[in-house]
């Protein structure tokens, strides 16, 4: 996508009122069950995020108690620490929150449900009931305070900077930047992350641009102000009809708004953009950014013509490992994703199948054992793209596709639907030069393992750009698994030997 550089300002706001909180509003549950409580903790600590609300999943007929509830979200958010004793709530930590049992105040315990206002309730022998708010909050007693409304909480290590796959700058210093749309227009995915590298300090406006200047499909206007982001078909213009707000943290779990593009940046930071009404939500639950430059075009063609296009599978719902692509070379002006996926289908050594039926991606396979079943448990999202960080969602299998463009399936449970993550090539070659004996070789490049599909036994060599031998395995008809475990990061060659012809794939290894 062409850069654009877009105008405006962003006027400030005056935060308005928040809707009562309600059941659905709660996006983090722990526990598991057919019933379900709420979790409210208010620190009451004068801060514009001092009360969160978490649900827990239980069977209400095992009679579960409070403490069993609060020790579940204890046991799995990380950020959280909660000290139980002698039948007493005592102390409570939570990011930069801390209610410590008599240091200077104590922990109150509450009851409510959606239709009822709060009670002081038993404490952690309560048992809950389906439906019921069980809430503690941090007071001096003189009077209690009850919980205030709630801010939804969110997974502190749902996303983590182990998972950023786009890194712009250099330096011993990181800092991740999350952008988040809030709308989405068909159920897609609307929040990503880039990382970022530096020394010393940084700020925001220096590590917006210098990711703006790095991501070809990315366009940001921050003269000043953060005016307008573009992210593929994303957008998010200033004053048209919302504005962006601008938050910091060091997880998923304690954003708070922040002065603007000014804000320093230290390592480990996260500078966090919302578009939305105002009060705006926190940026949400991003995946990576791909960066399409990183891409290794190792891919077979398969077909004939000038003309070629990609098809990518992703099985994964985004997450690295499983996202293939395929492509396919033609020599009309145009031609459908439809035609291409039966077109390689067609060619038995990629191991293809689909369920067209209906004009839509049912059900898609490989060779080596990927399955997507449509509804069992998820859909395909169906995505266009001109490089592999691009894609935007589409109309389907009977998209129109020219050269040089990309078309995706993504087997996703559409909360939201996540387009592909980085894919890894389809390779094939001729043991003796033709199409009778070909194998298989993916992913390339890969990590810890690589798949190898061949058509008859023959010995598997991996030699390093030296020629020296560094793996042999006796292959077998069908697919193989080259442990690459012990093999260190760099460019090797996977050689076939059969009947004393020996033929060579690159293959590039990154531990």
């Amino acid at each position: 996508m062409r850069k654009i550089i877009l105008t405006g300002a962003l006027l400030l706001t005056t935060v308005l009122g928040k809707a009562q909180f309600t059941q659905n509003d709660v996006i983090y549950y722990v526990g598991a069950g057919p019933d379900t409580a709420i979790i409210v903790i208010d620190f009451l600590d004068g801060t514009e995020d001092s009360s969160y609300a978490w649900g827990f999943l239980f069977d209400a007929g095992l009679a579960v108690t409070a403490s069993d509830a609060l020790a579940a979200l204890d046991l799995d958010e990380p950020s959280i620490s909660i000290a139980m004793g002698g039948g007493f709530l005592n102390d409570i930590t939570y990011n930069a929150h801390s209610g410590l049992g008599g240091d200077p105040n104590y922990w109150g315990t509450w009851s409510r449900t959606e239709l009822t206002d709060w009670e002081m309730n038993a404490g952690l022998p309560e048992i809950l009931e389906n439906g019921e708010w069980f809430g503690c909050s941090y007071t001096d007693f003189e009077p209690a305070i009850v919980p205030g409304e709630p801010l939804p909480a969110y997974k502190s290590d749902f996303y983590t900077s182990d998972q950023i796959s786009f890194w712009v700058g250099e330096g011993a210093n990181s800092a991740i930047f999350v952008v988040d749309f809030v709308t989405d227009a068909a159920g897609e995915a609307v929040s990503y992350a880039w990382g970022y590298r530096f020394d010393g300090t940084t700020d925001g406006t220096e590590m917006l641009a210098a990711i703006d200047a790095a991501d070809v499909n990315l366009s940001i206007n921050a003269d000043g102000f953060l005016n307008d982001i573009i992210f593929n078909d994303l957008e998010g213009l200033a004053g048209d009809p919302n504005y962006w707000a601008t938050w910091s943290g060091t997880n998923l779990s304690n954003w708070t708004m922040n002065a603007g593009l000014s804000t320093e940046i230290n390592d480990g930071d996260w500078f966090g953009c919302s578009y939305a009404e105002w009060p705006p939500r926190r940026p949400f639950y991003p995946i990576s950014a791909i960066d399409s430059a990183a891409f290794v075009d190792g891919t077979a063609s398969i077909g004939v013509g000038p003309n070629r296009v990609y098809l990518v599978l992703d099985f994964n719902e985004w997450a690295p490992g499983s996202s293939i692509v395929y492509s396919y070379n033609f020599e009309a002006a145009s031609i459908t994703a439809e035609e291409v996926m039966i077109q390689l289908a067609l060619i038995e050594e990629t191991g293809l199948t689909f369920n067209l039926d209906g004009g839509f991606l049912n059900d898609a396979s490989t060779a080596t054992g990927e399955v997507g079943i449509g509804g069992s448990p998820y859909y395909w999202s169906t995505w266009s793209a001109t490089n592999v960080g691009g894609w935007e969602m589409n109309e389907g299998i009977s998209r129109e596709m020219v050269d040089g463009e990309w078309f995706a399936g993504s087997y996703t449970a559409w909360a939201p639907a996540t387009p592909p993550s980085m894919p890894t090539s389809f390779l094939f070659f001729d043991i003796e030069g033709n199409n009778a004996d070909k194998i298989a070789v993916y992913p390339n490049p890969a990590n810890t393992f690589t798949t190898i599909v061949l058509n008859e036994s023959s010995d598997i060599l991996l030699v390093d750009l030296q020629g020296k031998q560094v793996l042999r395995q006796v292959g077998q008809n069908g697919v193989n698994t080259l442990d690459l475990s012990t093999v260190s990061a760099g460019t090797y060659f996977v050689e076939l030997e059969k009947d004393g012809v020996k033929v060579r794939q690159k293959l590039v290894v990154s531990q």
